[in-house]
């Protein structure tokens, strides 16, 4: 059994857009399945996998072993943590890239031969210029269309309080699609197939991570080996939020070299991940049927902290002040 896309956001307080940002972006979990014994033990493996996967990418730091016992460059070190740690060999790493740089986490691509998949491993946040990216956490409001001349292409178009930071984004968005959002025929005269927020500083990252990732991708499918292999994202945290924004950006600019069948080759395996989509696009998801699971530990505070839930509790510490009653009265 997969989990439902729809089990991604949490159905609790739902609120309309319009309303205030406060609510916008919201952790979310599958603990209710999980509770109930719904999964089966083969995508419970799965998510185990994928979880030492994720982890993996910040090498000795989590992984826990000897640092000393590594005295090579730290390439070789992060490369040799990932593959002891996963059970993979360095024959199996086909690029990374672990150097932190804003708005671009570290990651690496793997193959498993056995798996017959392609896993492209994002870390979290370790080094200074990944919180860069985690404390850009403007909102901006995102909206789906599909373009109707071209019914098999959606295109994206954003806004935000923020008129330069809205622009920034427009033009990477632009860039990835291969055409203007404001030519295409519908964005005027149509309702989006989906309309909500997101977080600007991990879309910013997804963007400028999906460019040089699509470029590997590319040159793996192509080759006859890779032909039919699935694609596989994870990570932890920042990783985890990068992993699934990835996964949004291919349903919009598949892979050339997988096409539109790249959707039912896909999946998503995230573990902590801070919130980056409002539940507004939980509909959208769960059409898409995109296998997306993000396993969250418990009362952990990351996939549930953003600027709107601070705006939130800040809102009911506010309203609790000014209802002041005298109990002695």
């Amino acid at each position: 059994m997969k989990v439902s896309p729809n089990n991604i956001f949490r159905d609790d307080h739902h609120k309309d857009i319009d309303e205030d940002e406060g609510s916008k972006l919201r952790g979310y979990s599958f603990d209710k399945e999980l509770r109930s014994g719904k999964f089966d033990e083969s995508l419970l493996l799965d998510i185990q996998r994928m979880c030492l996967f994720a982890n993996a990418t910040y090498g000795t730091i989590v992984t826990g072993l000897n640092e000393k016992k590594f005295r090579f460059k730290m390439t070789k070190n992060f490369n040799q943590a990932f593959c002891i740690s996963t059970g993979m060999t360095e024959k199996d790493i086909l690029y990374f890239f672990w150097k932190t740089i804003p708005h671009r986490p570290a990651y690496l691509i793997a193959k498993d031969s056995d798996a017959r998949s392609i896993y492209v491993c994002m870390r979290g946040s370790k080094d200074l210029a990944d919180w860069g990216t985690n404390l850009l956490c403007v909102y901006s409001h995102l909206s789906v269309y599909l373009d109707k001349e071209n019914t098999d292409r959606l295109f994206l178009k954003v806004r935000s309080s923020d008129a330069s930071l809205a622009s920034r984004i427009q033009r990477k968005i632009d860039e990835i699609q291969g055409f203007e959002s404001n030519n295409c025929i519908g964005i005027n005269d149509g309702l989006p197939l989906a309309s909500g927020y997101l977080h600007s500083g991990m879309f910013l990252a997804a963007m400028d991570t999906y460019k040089v990732v699509t470029e590997q991708l590319e040159k793996i499918f192509e080759q006859k080996e890779f032909q039919d292999y699935n694609l596989v994202f994870t990570g932890h945290s920042l990783g985890g939020a990068v992993s699934l924004l990835l996964c949004f950006l291919y349903m919009i600019k598949p892979l050339h070299a997988m096409g539109r069948s790249m959707i039912q080759r896909i999946q998503c395996f995230t573990y902590g991940s801070a919130p980056v989509f409002s539940e507004h696009f939980r509909p959208f998801f769960a059409e898409s049927g995109l296998p997306l699971y993000n396993v969250v530990y418990y009362d952990d505070i990351v996939p549930r902290f953003s600027l709107g839930s601070t705006k939130d509790l800040v809102a009911v510490i506010k309203d609790i002040q000014s209802f002041r009653v005298n109990i002695f009265s």
